[in-house]
This record gives C-alpha cells, structure tokens and sequence, in this order.
C-alpha cells in the first residue's frame, strides 16, 4: 500500500510523539520498543558501524555492453544467458493519462522472483535490540551501508549463507512477528517485490555464520541515529524500520 519513499520518510520522522499515543495495554514489546528508543545513544557502536561503511572501497569502471559476460541482447532487451544474474533490463512502452508527459518508453528491471528483507530483533536487559549488518551494494555514492539482519535481492537464488541464516533462527526460536509483501519503486522495477519480515529471537547467541565482523546489535535509539545520517542506511532498511511502528 504504501510506496519506499514514504516509508523512508516515516522512518525518519520522530517516533517519540507516536509512540507516546500508542496503548500499550498488555503488549510488551511496544514497552521495549519505546524503552529502547529512550535509551541513550552508545557512541562506540554509532563509531564502530560508520567506520565499517567508510572503510568499504568498491571501485566501479565504464565498459561497453558488448563487453559483459553471460548477457545477451534481443530485439527489446538485455538477459543474462545462463540466468544466474536472476533479472533483464527490458524495454517498455508506459501511457498514464492525466500526466504532463501521457506516453513514452523506457528501460526496466524485470526480477525473475520476490525478494527477502529480514529484521531481527532481540530484548535484552529491558530492551529491544537490532541486528544490523554493513557490506556492499553496487551504486551507492558511500560504497557501502547499513543494512536489514537479512537481504536477498529480487531475482537472486537463495544460498548457503540464507541456510544458515535460516538455521540460526530456529535454534533461536525465532518468533515471527510481522511478515508482509512490498512493492519495489516503480520508475525503475517492473512489478519487483519484496517479502518484509519482522522476527523476534531468543538471542542466545550473538550472530551466525562464519564471519560475525559485519553485524551489530543495535538499540532502537541507535537506528533512528543511523537513519538520520546522510548516505548511512539502506533502502531496504528504511523501508522495514518504518514497519516496527506497527508492531503489537
């Protein structure tokens, strides 16, 4: 229903004031929620994840598209021809009435399947905590950024670092607490879609996988610092954070 960009904007706006009008009744997670996000801020995790992204360097060149591997172009548009990239750049031809420009034609991303955004959250001493995670994306002006616990993009298979991701919420007792589907912007995605969850854990163990040196366990206090910073948090991570104002 509701598109990124608004999302990215309730997820910046103040929580304070809506959270303070919530009826918490006999809901304590809404009560962690709003203790979290009146904790202090810890300036060595704030410290630690922005050094992380201004340490990524991902260089990128121009090339011709002749020159890239495994694609290949057709009439209308480009594929990868063992489809292992997962999407094609396809062409289309867009009329919206009522518009200062009715028609014209344009390049879109067309995902071969949805996507996966993954949230967790723990509590701790009274508290709700985040995970979040720091790497890479192709594109960003910072090379790196603050991302949801979990990401697979829309058209990418699912792997080994998604089964053990998945192993280590069940021996988490993972608690799925809000699961919804959302829409890729338009201008650039032909009906991309992304499967959001919000899950609570035990949180007996820190993190998975084999290498923990990219995750942080946030305060809810510390992601709206995040969030507020320029060229820090994701697309994807501002888009579920708006989600948390949700939760029951």
């Amino acid at each position: 229903m509701l598109d990124t960009d608004l999302r990215s904007m309730i997820s910046v706006m103040p929580w304070e004031r809506v959270l303070e009008t919530r009826d918490v009744g006999s809901s304590t997670f809404v009560s962690f929620l709003r203790a979290s996000l009146g904790t202090p801020v810890r300036d060595s995790v704030i410290g630690e994840i922005t050094a992380k992204i201004a340490s990524h360097s991902l260089p990128i060149s121009f090339c011709n598209l002749e020159q890239l591997e495994n694609w290949q172009f057709t009439d209308n548009q480009w594929s990868d021809v063992h489809s292992s990239q997962g999407f094609s750049v396809e062409m289309f031809h867009v009329e919206a009435p009522g518009r200062e420009v009715e028609q014209w034609q344009q390049p879109l991303i067309n995902s071969h399947s949805k996507g996966r955004s993954v949230l967790v959250c723990r509590i701790r001493d009274g508290l709700l905590e985040l995970l979040l995670d720091v790497h890479n994306e192709t594109g960003l002006v910072t090379g790196a950024a603050v991302f949801p616990s979990f990401l697979r993009y829309p058209g990418q298979h699912a792997d080994e670092h998604e089964d053990r991701f998945d192993d280590y919420l069940d021996s988490e007792g993972a608690q799925l607490l809000l699961n919804t589907t959302e829409s890729e912007e338009g201008g650039r995605f032909y009906r991309d879609i992304n499967g959001y969850e919000i899950i609570l854990i035990e949180g007996r163990q820190e993190y998975f996988g084999i290498d923990s040196s990219s995750y942080y366990w946030a305060r809810v206090s510390e992601l709206k610092r995040l969030l507020n910073l320029s060229n820090c948090c994701s697309i994807q991570l501002r888009c579920i954070a708006s989600l948390l104002l949700g939760l029951k």
